[in-house]
């Protein structure tokens, strides 16, 4: 026969415990006057000792009987029972108690005085009987008290004898039919008492509380079964250790199938489980708004004891998430990977965390698409922000990305590059409420790049970049700074211009000059002459050297390459209040007050040698007007221009296991010739310089 001890036997919680009353209370006497009527009274506690905090003592995953994929999520938590707990109601002060049941020992009375007799609370708060029972006028006599509630609960059979003091109980199967049990004990009250003898009840049943924390719009609980649990046992319930005895064997079953709510509680007979113990079976069946799924544990630990309830709260964590791309491949160089993250059901406002994990000294980072800036929108790798010097933020997001809800989440990953000489697996760990263990990983896998025998390695992917040659542009345009020049502030204002064209790299065909402003007073603009990067001369004609033509003209032309340097100018906004969404230059028209008209052809297509140049690692610098305007410019060091157009003869050595072959004839080379208007194709054919062609970078091994 198992026996099971109690570490709390005796439990108070405030306004619920009924404490003995004090001696000095007055008399609560019969209707007659006489004070000889034996009755009871509930007296209000003199402290609280319900205040634990629930302390999580598990956690568990609950997989569903035909898809291990989908799973229920449960966090085990035990706190005190925060009343005198019955399914329906949680009772909050004395005056919930109107019936008790009262069996009585009186050392004059050989058979029991009082054999579960029932006593009702009147007006008064005062528990009485119909079957009145008096004291007698003898100190030297006693009464023992043993008071229960609810009165008469289903499953008890009480002795019928003074020498028996040992109650069983049999625990209904249906959760709708459990109730609290109490018992309160009063000793050696002296025969001449007469007075309302308090009662100070305790619970001698656990609570087991099944609890669902979250469920997405149209899913329910169907059912709730707990098998393995002892459902009889008796007890002494005089004796000073509470203990029950099992009456059975742990195979019996509890259910909640019926009116299964968001929160179901099931009063137990207190029982643990040991190392040697057959595990309790939690079974829950939801419907999940199109089909019935079934959810299977075994509890291997748990310690459900006398006057507290253990509480497993079920979160639905069967969550789905996935990318747009199944499996995606990625490339070697600096790559920005645009796709959706797809949620599924999470409840609104349910937060999930998605955090990169790769084997790089440069983390991976992950931000939503709708905070890129402007320039990654653009195609430009961004690392780093800095003001003047000081490196001041993330340019690309973070490491980690919060995110709540179900729905579809563009989201950006930037991957730093891959010059090793293995693919690169990169995990998108995704977890929810910040749980320890991910709810699940998605898998990318970035090449490593295609080496040569030569020691140079191409780009494996052909992702579609294409572009013009360039550097035969006829375009001129003027940006108009919209501030009016005077005595004060005419060389900080064409300081800050200045500051604008040389942060871009725009010396060689930018320039500052003025337009006329309310016929007294004047402005400056930005002029942007295209003419002037037309003349390459000798800057790219190396027809080995891919990385020295990409370097030189990047020199000369800086954001001309990567078509940058107007969006920069034209993305500068006003900072003083109330024209926040006006631009600082603007784009002249010819009109009066504004700065001259653009001549020359539109520049429609973007340089290959700029495209190339993106697939590297820029920062942008952020620099602040003498009026409050801030700009933001992608910058890059020429040591940073690591992948490189590659020059004509490079193309005769292709890997030949690269993911995407090269067909040379389709790409243009960084090598040009001096006629101002021709340059290679990857095959030697000479080609128009404003025709657009594929982009293929490669890069050198590191040393």
């Amino acid at each position: 026969m198992k026996l099971l001890r109690s570490g709390i036997l005796v439990f108070s919680v405030t306004a619920l415990v009924f404490a003995s009353c004090s001696q000095d209370e007055p008399v609560m006497s019969t209707p007659d006057g006489s004070g000889r009527e034996i009755s009871f009274s509930a007296c209000s506690p003199t402290h609280s000792r319900g205040a634990s905090v629930a302390e999580v003592s598990d956690e568990f995953h609950l997989v569903a009987a035909d898809d291990s994929a989908s799973v229920l999520h449960c966090a085990v938590e035990t706190t005190p029972m925060g009343g005198l707990m019955s399914r329906a109601m949680s009772i909050t002060t004395p005056d919930a108690i109107t019936k008790i049941g009262v069996i009585a020992h009186a050392s004059w009375y050989g058979p029991l005085l009082m054999d579960n007799d029932l006593y009702e609370r009147d007006a008064s708060g005062v528990f009485k009987s119909r079957e009145v029972r008096f004291w007698i006028d003898d100190a030297d006599a006693t009464v023992d008290f043993y008071a229960f509630t609810p009165y008469n609960l289903s499953g008890v059979t009480f002795p019928s004898t003074k020498e028996s003091t040992r109650l069983s109980y049999a625990v209904p199967q249906e959760s709708a039919d459990q109730q609290d049990f109490l018992l309160a004990v009063e000793k050696n009250v002296k025969g001449n008492y007469k007075q309302a003898v308090g009662l100070d009840f305790r619970h001698l049943l656990a609570g087991v509380k099944v609890r669902f924390a979250e469920m997405p719009v149209g899913w329910s609980v169907k059912s709730i079964t707990l098998e393995g649990v002892h459902r009889s046992g008796n007890i002494d319930f005089a004796a000073d250790n509470l203990t029950w005895v099992y009456d059975d064997a742990a195979d019996g079953l509890v259910s909640a199938t019926a009116d299964v709510t968001s929160e179901t509680l099931f009063m137990v007979l207190p029982q643990s489980l040991s190392s040697d113990s057959a595990p309790i079976k939690m079974t829950i069946e939801m419907f999940d708004g199109a089909n019935v799924k079934t959810y299977r544990h075994d509890i291997v630990s748990a310690n459900w004891t006398m006057g507290n309830i253990t509480t497993y709260s079920i979160s639905v964590s069967n969550y789905e998430f996935s990318i747009d791309d199944e499996s995606p491949v990625l490339d070697a160089h600096y790559v920005i990977y645009k796709t959706n993250i797809n949620a599924r059901n999470l409840p609104a406002g349910k937060e999930w965390t998605v955090t990169c994990v790769a084997d790089t000294d440069k983390p991976v980072t992950i931000q939503l698409q709708s905070d890129m800036n402007i320039y990654a929108k653009d195609g430009f790798w961004t690392d780093r922000i800095y003001e003047g010097e000081s490196d001041v933020a993330s340019a690309r997001g973070e490491s980690k990305l919060t995110l709540s809800g179900s729905g579809s989440f563009p989201v950006a990953i930037f991957l730093p590059e891959n010059v090793g000489n293995e693919t690169r697996d990169i995990s998108l760990s995704i977890a929810v409420d910040g749980r320890n263990n991910p709810v699940e990983d998605i898998s990318l896998k970035q090449l490593k790049p295609a080496w040569t025998s030569s020691n140079y390695g191409w780009e494996q992917i052909d992702d579609g970049t294409m572009g013009e040659y360039g550097f035969k542009w006829d375009r001129i345009a003027y940006y108009g700074y919209v501030y009016t020049i005077n005595s004060f502030n005419r060389d900080s204002y064409k300081a800050y211009c200045q500051s604008v064209i040389d942060e871009n790299n725009a010396q060689s065909y930018a320039s500052i000059g003025t337009y006329p402003y309310k016929y007294i007073s004047s402005r400056y603009y930005i002029k942007i002459n295209y003419n002037l990067l037309s003349n390459l001369r000798d800057r790219a004609v190396s027809e080995t050297d891919g990385l020295d033509n990409t370097v030189n003209l990047y020199k000369l032309a800086g954001s001309a390459t990567t078509g940058s340097f107007e969006t920069v100018v034209s993305s500068i906004l006003k900072t003083e209040a109330g024209h926040t969404t006006e631009h600082a230059f603007r784009l002249g028209n010819g009109a009066r007050d504004e700065a001259p008209a653009p001549t020359g052809d539109n520049i429609n297509g973007s340089p290959a040698v700029g495209e190339c140049v993106k697939k590297n690692r820029f920062n942008l610098q952020k620099t602040t007007s003498p009026e409050g305007d801030v700009s933001l410019t992608p910058i890059i060091a020429t040591s940073d221009i690591v992948w490189y157009l590659p020059a004509v003869d490079q193309f005769s050595n292709i890997p030949a296991e690269i993911v995407s072959p090269v067909t040379a004839s389709e790409c243009w080379s960084s090598t040009a010739v001096g006629n101002g208007a021709s340059a290679y194709l990857g095959n030697r054919t000479l080609e128009d310089r404003l025709v657009e062609h594929k982009v293929r970078a490669v890069r050198k091994r590191p040393l």
